[in-house]
């Protein structure tokens, strides 16, 4: 039962209710703004929600929950963790304030873009596992791990929800034989009767990391008394993983605990490349494209062996129609059939001001490049969310090439400037006439090499990353094809000033 009581606008305990981020059977949770008109996450107390709570108090069972998960957060100051700011069990309403982390939860993620890369899903697993040591270091049970109570912040993953966890020798509030937790996350330990520990939540998060990479329930989308027999037969649901990576879910998955593998069997398992055939593996520029010609026809695709969706179609016109809208919503990357014509525009306006200052003009490619290489991966990668200093690392190491590269046009337009002799074809004119501004011999040439030499660099298959992360910089600030008009008469208008001030 939701708390239908309350509607957007109200008013509880000094927050203002902005709107409902979810519900459950004892619980709803609210974005509320504070007295200080910041974001909060309200998690409001639905009338009579027990859950099977022992009765054995005067405090009612749901808010001894509430306090109970306040209790739980405010011995984790860690990152991977919502702080709690306030707590109120005592009034008519019961609630619990806590940070509010903007994102998908993995089951909404998973829901809106499908199944994870396996490089995708190690990092998380890797970011998971330290926030879970820490939460166990202070004696912390969470005992609901599952994909709807990870958050994909802007931070890395966050793990909410602490209403049933328990503190280690503190009093359990569930009544003895109850099962309190989610068909398919629960370990075969607890289906038994056993009392929860933390071995319970490490194999509550390998389940989750299963689901990230099927997409699907690990234990099927059967019936509960289905997935809870096949839990207790270990029988998970791995196809589609390599074999390698199903055998070792297998294992940690195992219904015997005696035997069972250890969760760092399972993170070295994620971070292994898998074994590919000489005749799939596709080289460095494939890496970054829809698809090659004849691919478009719905098969799943196996590129380094990471599997992209059936739903994904190649469409290697699209390039060559210039209709590059189309591939808006792609989880591929694109890999251009041409130079784009706003690229032109931007590295001409780029190379007439290489003259004016050489050094400058190189700290402004080799940022743009770094931005740009960081966007490729970043959109590669197909999450927004995980660990923004990898990316930077991954762009920096892919953009090294064309900050090198750009080296070359401003060495040269500087030994130009400088004296370096140019020999041009005879017959040449020491200067030419532009839109009436007077340009000289060699100012022209330091221009063109400037313009010819990054207009190369953008076409070499090492520069994909940077090709990609470019289109979707570019387009994340002027999304609409009138945007980029303006965009490139911009760039033509920088050039004609840098002309006319030479």
């Amino acid at each position: 039962m939701t708390n239908s009581r309350h509607q957007v606008g109200d008013v509880v305990g000094g927050y203002v209710l902005e709107r409902r981020l979810g519900s459950g059977a004892s619980a709803t949770v609210y974005l509320a703004k504070d007295g200080g008109g910041e974001p909060v996450a309200l998690k409001l107390l639905n009338p009579g929600a027990s859950l099977g709570e022992r009765e054995d108090s005067d405090e009612g069972p749901g808010r001894r929950r509430l306090r109970s998960e306040a209790l739980a957060l405010s011995k984790l100051d860690i990152p991977g963790i919502a702080h709690v700011s306030d707590l109120e069990v005592d009034g008519v309403e019961a609630f619990l304030v806590t940070e509010y982390i903007p994102g998908p939860t993995l089951e909404e993620d998973v829901h809106t873009s499908g199944p994870w890369l396996r490089e995708d899903v190690s990092e998380i697993a890797g970011l998971l596992s330290d926030t879970l040591t820490a939460v166990h270091a202070r004696a912390i049970c969470h005992r609901d791990i599952k994909p709807a109570n990870v958050i994909l912040g802007p931070n890395g993953p966050v793990l909410i929800d602490f209403g049933i966890s328990f503190a280690s020798g503190a009093q359990h509030l569930t009544q003895t034989g109850l099962v309190v937790g989610t068909p398919g996350f629960i370990s075969p330990e607890v289906i038994n009767g056993k009392a929860y520990d933390f071995a319970d939540d490490w194999w509550a998060l390998a389940t989750t990391l299963l689901f990230l990479l099927t997409g699907r329930p690990p234990f099927g989308a059967d019936s509960q008394v289905i997935q809870i027999s096949r839990v207790l037969a270990g029988n998970p649901d791995v196809l589609g993983l390599d074999e390698d990576l199903a055998e070792v879910f297998r294992e940690v998955l195992a219904p015997q605990e005696k035997g069972r593998g250890e969760f760092p069997m399972l993170l070295e398992a994620l971070e292994r490349v898998p074994e590919i055939s000489p005749t799939r593996v596709q080289d460095f520029t494939d890496w970054y494209s829809l698809g090659s010609e004849g691919s478009s026809n719905g098969e799943t695709e196996v590129l380094h062996g990471r599997f992209f969706p059936e739903t994904v179609e190649a469409n290697p016109e699209a390039f060559e129609s210039g209709n590059e809208e189309n591939l808006e919503e792609s989880v591929a990357l694109e890999e251009p059939r041409a130079v784009p014509f706003t690229f032109l525009a931007l590295s001409l306006a780029w190379a007439s001001w290489v003259p004016h200052s050489e050094i400058v003009a190189g700290v402004v490619a080799v940022a743009a490049i770094w931005v740009a290489a960081t966007a490729g991966w970043h959109r590669q990668a197909r999450r927004k969310i995980l660990s923004i200093p990898a990316v930077f690392v991954k762009g920096l190491i892919s953009g090294l090439p064309g900050m090198v590269g750009i080296l070359v046009p401003l060495v040269a337009s500087y030994g130009i400037g400088n004296g370096a002799e140019v020999i041009f074809p005879d017959g040449w004119p020491g200067s030419f006439e532009i839109f009436g501004t007077v340009v000289t011999q060699s100012w022209l040439a330091r221009i063109v090499i400037a313009w010819f030499c990054a207009c190369v660099l953008w076409i070499l298959p090492a520069f994909a990353p940077i090709r990609t992360g470019a289109r979707s910089v570019i387009r994340a600030f002027f999304p609409r094809i009138w945007a980029r008009a303006l965009l490139v008469l911009l760039a033509l208008g920088a050039t004609l000033a840098a002309l006319i001030l030479s």
